[in-house]
């Protein structure tokens, strides 16, 4: 709690002798985890669109990678947060630490990562168990949601039932929401790679004369150990198979 609030500290300080960069994009996927989904998309759609050949981007990672067009920077160093102060625009698909500090003329653009098919925020309910292995009780979990998404200027929906999901959990004005479906589904739909999918069934010993369903469920709060959260399979797929 200490640290956090020297940090702070620190990054409001810092954002008073920082001059914001109108042409400098930050982005971070999963907290600097990994390069990948939304922002990765709406990065690389910049990246090669004439129309934003003279502005800069950086992606920030834990580790950090070598990626084509940007620089890098470790999550959490000063630079990154000398960058996140100077930066005109914030492109993150998770909720951030709550000491970040953003400044009225920056936009935090907030992608999220999925269709809300749990429930999030507000909408979760108090049975009072503790959330993230940080153990936060409900209402810290309540908080760290409320400080993160009252910084958001936009959220990005893929479709009606997320942005009412959205509005509810986040408590955000529907106005901040933008309805205009995820990059990385763009990127899916918009593929014109050709694809044999009786070979990629074939490479992984699937049948090819049936349809395949990916399960792919997310985490839940109550399953996790000291490395992370845990998957714990709940469903009987013999069920599922008459054959069985």
């Amino acid at each position: 709690m200490i640290i956090k609030m020297i940090l702070s500290l620190f990054l409001r300080i810092l954002g008073k002798f920082v001059e914001i960069d109108d042409r400098l994009i930050i982005f971070s996927s999963f907290n600097g985890k990994t390069y990948s989904d939304n922002p990765r998309y709406l990065f690389e759609y910049m990246r090669d669109d004439e129309e934003f050949a003279d502005y800069h981007f950086v992606w920030a990672f834990k580790k950090q990678k070598e990626i084509s067009g940007t620089k890098s920077v470790k999550l959490n160093s000063l630079r990154y947060y000398y960058l996140l102060t100077k930066a005109k625009y914030w492109v993150f698909n998770a909720k951030m630490p709550t000491y970040y500090y953003k400044k009225s003329e920056q936009i935090y653009l907030q992608t999220w990562h999925g269709t809300p098919l749990k429930r999030l925020g507000h909408d979760i309910f108090d049975n009072g168990n503790t959330y993230y292995r940080s153990r936060l009780s409900y209402k810290k979990m309540l908080e760290s949601y409320d400080q993160d998404s009252w910084r958001w200027d936009f959220l990005i929906s893929p479709n009606v039932f997320a942005s009412q999901a959205f509005v509810s959990a986040f408590k955000i004005r529907e106005e901040k929401v933008l309805e205009v479906g995820y990059p990385r589904v763009d990127y899916l739909v918009n593929s014109r790679f050709d694809v044999n999918l009786d070979l990629i069934k074939a490479r992984y010993g699937l049948p090819t004369n049936k349809k395949i369903i990916l399960y792919a469920p997310t985490w839940r709060d109550n399953s996790f150990d000291v490395k992370g959260y845990k998957f714990q399979l709940i469903v009987d797929f013999h069920k599922w198979n008459p054959n069985c």
